[in-house]
């Protein structure tokens, strides 16, 4: 496939006299986990050809592990020549960790029968032994020969710097190779020697010698070893250095199909041999059969990120039972989860979303050929599994029930996952079948209930402890999540989640992402519960967690859970914190653990700029419950008419505003402070966000606190804070990527104007410019120094 550059937009803004900078950056897409995923891309018991070409758009290849080590299979056919008397671990250590020296003092006492002194761990080394035994004069010659070649031809595409060869020095060892391949005896020999030397040339960039010499001296070779595909790689590599990348290509076609040795690199040179301007039908003009058509088409495919349909097809017509036919097919099912099904998922409202796609917003006439597409893939799909010709047809009858289920037709789709049910079905692709019915009776159902639920628990049941026999043997050198991980995950919080939110069951909704979260651990249930639910959502949560009965459902749920019913807790106090409702927030957080979410902050704290970290010599610790005992003994207090009310009201005022996103005491509602937010209140807010963004109400009790004092100097102070307040309420414009710079730009200058405008600094002036308060706000508020000095001039 094409390297898929996702845009990552980033874009820093400094504004002149605007608190904060905006800066969003897109983050980098996990390459095996970035869209709604529901069909595996691995449903085959041998995966060794075709792994590395899964669909991925985020990698070269889905896995460059290498199916074939090379080393290995040299020193598996050294052990076979010596007549399994060496173990591989004594070849390995003789072939590759012996040194020429060793290697030259060996040589002399078996041919001058004296003995040596070399290195005591090879006196035991069965390699060691068998030459001596055998006097294999020729085999320690050419291992001699191939140390002294070794230095010249190694090197990788991971390396830094160009790699220095000395041209004189590969002459003169090509030219001794040629005189050591003709006085070989045995044509396994010839073959390494004759191997050599073609690498050799091609390292030397004797491209056509190398061409030659593979021609001359290893193609008569019929000795079988992994140097005639190692040798045949490095005559197409030559090909496409001398200028026929054509038939190169064709070469390296050859090499994948026929060997799983060096597929990394023999698919790297395939995809350079390719002019994706020159017809393909050039390429397969050198394929001798249908076969190797089918096979460089698949590579083809291979190659493309975009639809390959018309490929498939061409292979479908060329070799029906092509094992590569399957994998472009499942190729192209992911293509339509990342390109179709996961933008439409994200559409719906609820779950949590895994979906990293940077593309225009879809027209509806492009979203409905997308569809027409999809229809036309599914009824290809379905004739293949009717074919009798095709191999494996209930992948394809499977296949064909998931498009007809993302398409809505749940009549089809289940007709088609009966049908597929018809077949002999391997072992993943049993697996696949139960998780694709079971997205079928999920998906097909108008609403979740009860009866739904318990239905559907020895399914869920299922598909977790696929999950935990996955992570029991699972090897993880991917370093990320298992496929049932991420299949049940996605499961849960991007189907069932949204199903809940549609029917506007919130709290099932959290259920089901803390569930989903329950088999990957990244703290998405409860960040989830934190911005999602309001105190009566928390409430109800926390009946479910404490029923005496829960249903088999529940308490599945309830258990594989990385929700916890402290969490509930906790949050049930901070969601009232977040209300003003402050007597519940006592009765919860009085629940919650003594000394819990003590923040080294004072919440009442007056400042007249904004401070989101500790000031250093902050001493003061308060926890949660503090906080709400001590608003709630302000409320009260500030109802009624008094010396204090003022001063009770201000205080008040203070909590409100330290509580936002840009307060001093911020941890007390949130969990979590982004600092690229603020000065703009989601499109999407809640009461809570329009709140923590806006500071509507401290706004409106610095105001009240103002009215009721007759204090000037208080007065003046509560008119600033008011200002403070009314900055905050300003909508920053928000840059697009997909929109108009020009425009962003006019607005940004509109806004700043405005921003530095505030409509409470001439009254501030007028009324209130003689008191001690305004100059000390005057020397520390830049906006009111700019304000002023502006109506001066």
């Amino acid at each position: 496939m094409n390297w898929k550059l996702f845009t990552i937009v980033c874009i820093s803004v400094s504004l002149t006299a605007v608190p904060q900078n905006m800066i969003g950056c897109g983050p980098d897409a996990d390459p095996y986990d970035y869209y709604a995923h529901f069909f595996s891309e691995d449903q085959w018991d041998d995966t060794r050809q075709y792994r590395p070409f899964y669909y991925t758009t985020n990698s070269f290849l889905y896995d460059s592990f290498e199916p074939d080590n090379v080393p290995e299979k040299i020193i598996d056919e050294w052990v076979a020549y010596t007549g399994n008397g060496v173990t591989k671990e004594d070849a390995s250590a003789f072939v590759y960790g012996g040194k020429l020296d060793f290697m030259s003092a060996l040589y002399n006492e078996i041919e001058k029968k004296k003995s040596a002194q070399y290195d005591s761990a090879f006196n035991t080394n069965s390699m060691t032994g068998y030459f001596k035994k055998s006097k294999d004069l020729e085999g320690l010659g050419y291992l001699m020969y191939a140390k002294r070649v070794e230095p010249f031809v190694t090197g990788s595409s991971d390396d830094w710097d160009a790699y220095n060869r000395d041209s004189i020095k590969m002459s003169a060892l090509l030219k001794n190779g040629l005189q050591l391949h003709k006085a070989a005896k045995k044509d396994f020999y010839k073959l390494k020697y004759a191997y050599q030397v073609v690498r050799l040339a091609h390292y030397n960039e004797q491209y056509k010698d190398a061409i030659k010499l593979y021609d001359s001296l290893v193609a008569p070779n019929k000795y079988p070893s992994i140097l005639q595909n190692l040798s045949k790689s490095l005559k197409a590599g030559a090909m496409l250095r001398n200028g026929n990348p054509k038939e190169a290509a064709y070469i390296f076609s050859r090499m994948l199909s026929e060997s799983l040795a060096k597929q990394e690199s023999n698919y790297l040179s395939f995809s350079w041999c390719i002019n994706h301007e020159i017809p393909k039908e050039e390429y397969l003009a050198y394929c001798k059969n249908n076969t190797e058509r089918a096979d460089m088409l698949a590579l083809f495919g291979f190659l493309t990120s975009g639809d390959a349909t018309a490929l498939i097809h061409e292979i479908y017509q060329l070799a029906p039972s092509s094992k590569a036919l399957e994998v472009l097919v499942v190729r192209e099912i992911n293509k339509i989860e990342e390109k179709f099904y996961s933008p439409m998922l994200s559409r719906e409202k609820g779950g949590y979303n895994f979906y990293y796609y940077w593309e225009d917003d879809e027209s509806v006439e492009a979203l409905q050929n997308k569809q027409k597409d999809i229809l036309a893939f599914t009824d290809f799909l379905t004739k293949l599994a009717e074919d009798s010709k095709v191999n494996n047809r209930g992948l394809y009858a499977t296949g064909a029930a998931y498009m007809a289920m993302i398409m809505h037709d749940y009549k089809r789709a289940n007709k088609l996952i009966d049908y597929a049910a018809s077949f002999k079905l391997n072992e993943k692709l049993k697996d696949q079948w139960s998780f694709t019915k079971l997205m079928i009776t999920i998906n097909e159902s108008p609403a979740i209930d009860a009866a739904f639920e318990q239905k559907i628990v020895p399914s869920l049941e299922w598909a977790l402890n696929k999950t935990v026999d996955e992570k029991n043997n699972y090897s993880n050198y991917h370093n990320t999540s298992g496929k049932w991980t991420l299949l049940y995950r996605n499961l849960l919080s991007v189907i069932m989640a949204k199903k809940y939110a549609a029917q506007g069951n919130g709290v099932k909704e959290i259920l089901m992402v803390g569930a989903a979260d329950f088999v990957q651990g990244n703290n998405a249930g409860a960040s989830y519960m934190h911005d999602h639910a309001d105190a009566n959502e928390t409430h109800l949560l926390y009946e479910l967690y404490t029923q005496k009965k829960p249903s088999t459902f529940d308490q599945f749920f309830i258990k594989n859970n990385t929700i916890q019913l402290n969490d509930i807790v906790d949050f049930a106090g901070t969601a009232y914190l977040r209300e003003h409702d402050f007597k519940n927030a006592v009765e919860w957080l009085k629940k919650a653990p003594e000394n819990a979410n003590n923040i080294n902050k004072d919440p009442f704290k007056d400042l007249l700029y904004d401070q989101e970290n500790a000031l250093p010599n902050e001493k003061v610790s308060t926890t949660k419950l503090a906080f709400a005992e001590e608003m709630l003994r302000l409320q009260n207090l500030s109802s009624k008419k008094s010396k204090q009310q003022a001063a009770y009201i201000y205080k008040m005022a203070l909590g409100f505003y330290n509580t936002t996103y840009y307060g001093y005491a911020w941890e007390l509602v949130q969990y979590y402070r982004s600092g690229s937010d603020g000065y703009f209140i989601p499109d999407d807010a809640d009461k809570f966000k329009r709140e923590y963004y806006g500071a509507f109400t401290a706004h409106d009790y610095f105001k009240k606190a103002l009215n009721v004092s007759n204090d000037k100097e208080f007065k003046a102070r509560c008119l600033f804070m008011m200002a403070k307040c009314s900055q905050k309420q300003l909508q920053q414009p928000q840059y697009n990527w997909r929109g108009d710079y020009d425009q962003y730009n006019v607005a940004l200058k509109n806004y700043t104007v405005t921003f530095e405008m505030n409509t409470y600094f001439p009254e501030f002036i007028s009324t209130y410019g003689k008191t001690r308060f305004y100059q000390e706000a005057y020397n520390s508020c830049s906006y009111l120094r700019d304000f002023v000095k502006k109506q001066a001039k």
